[in-house]
């Protein structure tokens, strides 16, 4: 498998310190780094050039967010397989790409496990399930992901649509509507820093949920959307009665909740005919 690293960075040196430390400290070191950097400020660039013998590429420019800096990354991209390791991202072994070189590279999507680091705690969370399944409970870390370069071609780049989600929204397009294959690969060699980022539950809750209720309106069938619209109003009614003096917030999420369940039976009720 030919990879391609891609590490986008802005204004976080002390967590690209960490992120580069963990590439170069890789025992295998063939693969391609880049990085793009969105025109920091704060000697991160300078970090960058200090350690320009083990980057490919990299640039340092103002950017339309996350997204932006993710397509640019991909555009120059020459690796058969891309994966996103973010400032303060980091290797959690110094074999993590020679175990990548052994992952099956004929799918166009390879799901693997990943420890993520949030503001309360470190956990692992396990990807093995079939991700149709796991796309209704919860977003999957584009760091626990191996995505095939063609695929971007195919389905296309990131979608500036969303703050949060663009990269739930490619799932989505890739698994429902263009049908990409996919397996899982059952190696965690990624930590995900989820303590500052745009998709941070604690400071984004409430846009996160409502762009991820947007994105699975759009991807499901006429059949499910009309189901799941009949049970809206009941949703909206239930929120109002009982939780009226409560936030947006723990609204949003409660309706979130209550249509993956809905989504959920559907799913199984469509299947089983």
């Amino acid at each position: 498998m030919n990879l391609t690293i891609v590490t986008i960075n802005y204004n976080n040196k002390k967590g690209l310190a960490k992120t580069i430390e963990s590439v170069t400290n890789q025992k295998f070191k063939d693969f391609e780094w880049i990085v793009i950097d969105g025109g920091s400020t704060d000697e991160s660039v300078a970090l960058i050039q200090d350690n320009l013998t083990h980057i490919d590429y990299w640039v340092s420019e103002k950017d339309q967010g996350v997204y932006d800096a993710m397509n640019k990354g991909i555009k120059v991209a020459t690796g058969d397989y891309i994966l996103f390791l973010n400032s303060g991202d980091f290797f959690i072994t110094n074999n993590a790409v020679k175990l990548i070189k052994n992952a099956p590279n004929i799918e166009d999507l390879i799901f693997c496990d990943i420890q993520i680091r949030s503001k309360k705690e470190v956990f692992q969370q396990i990807n093995s399930s079939n991700p149709k399944q796991i796309l209704l409970d919860r977003m999957i870390c584009h760091q626990a992901i191996l995505h095939k370069r063609s695929l971007f071609t195919h389905v296309g780049l990131y979608s500036f649509d969303y703050k949060i989600t663009s990269d739930y929204e490619f799932l989505m397009k890739s698994i429902y509507k263009y049908n990409c294959t996919y397996s899982y690969f059952p190696y965690c060699f990624v930590e995900y820093d989820d303590t500052n980022g745009i998709s941070d539950f604690d400071s984004n809750g409430a846009q996160l949920q409502q762009e991820r209720l947007s994105i699975l309106k759009n991807y499901f069938s006429e059949y499910l959307v009309n189901k799941v619209a009949q049970q809206e109003t009941k949703i909206d009614t239930l929120l109002k009665v009982k939780y009226a003096h409560d936030g947006l917030l723990k609204s949003n999420i409660i309706k979130c909740a209550l249509w993956l369940i809905t989504l959920k039976k559907l799913f199984s009720i469509k299947r089983d005919k």
